[in-house]
């Protein structure tokens, strides 16, 4: 099966925020599916914060992007083809190789989702990574308990507003006073990082 699959390149390492020229678009034929490999169409991806610092080149917890290379990140996509046991032409999976319309992955690297369990998007959020992220912090590190007061630092961001309603359902807020901006998350009250004057960390 030919696939010609349309792809995001990084074409230079932005200074401040990210421009259109920051990427680049490229199409590029993709190798015939090869035993053990899925070709899978994409449905959804997912553009995360932390993406901005793969942008730098410097050492982190996860390898940065290469200028000239494909941007990578979680997307959620169908089976076109599989060469492999375990999956099926029509399976949903989702995958770590976003920023591409077709991506030719090993079938090890893919986890098939239920969409009659939730549309595929929430597997890139409340299922994926950040609703993982933040149950395992608070269940396993935090070790939440009913009765707790939990603070959240980062409570507008992917993983800190899945942590929110991760608390909310297991810690139920005593008081109804909620700020705008997070009422949708469940937050009880909210404390403010920055000063609306100066823009500057409160101390």
């Amino acid at each position: 099966m030919s696939v010609v699959a349309q792809e995001i390149l990084l074409n230079s390492r932005p200074t401040g925020t990210p421009t259109l020229d920051t990427f680049r678009s490229a199409t590029r034929s993709l190798p015939a599916t090869g035993d053990g490999q899925l070709l899978v169409r994409t449905l959804w991806m997912s553009v995360d914060p932390y993406m901005r610092g793969r942008m730098r080149d410097q050492p982190s917890y996860i390898a940065p992007f290469q200028v000239g290379e494909v941007l990578e990140g979680a997307a959620v996509g169908v089976v076109e083809e599989s060469r492999t046991n375990g999956f099926a032409k029509g399976d949903v999976v989702s995958h770590f190789s976003g920023w591409r319309d077709h991506a030719l992955i090993d079938a090890q690297t893919a986890t098939k989702v239920d969409l009659a369990a939730a549309p595929a998007e929430a597997w890139l959020g409340p299922l994926g990574v950040p609703g993982f992220t933040a149950f395992v912090g608070l269940e396993r590190f935090g070790a939440l308990k009913s009765g707790d007061t939990v603070f959240i630092s980062a409570a507008a961001g992917a993983v800190g507003s899945m942590a929110v309603q991760i608390a909310k359902a297991k810690v139920p807020a005593s008081s109804r006073r909620r700020a705008a901006t997070t009422r949708s998350h469940g937050c009880a009250s909210l404390v403010p990082m920055r000063s609306s004057t100066t823009g500057r960390p409160k101390t």
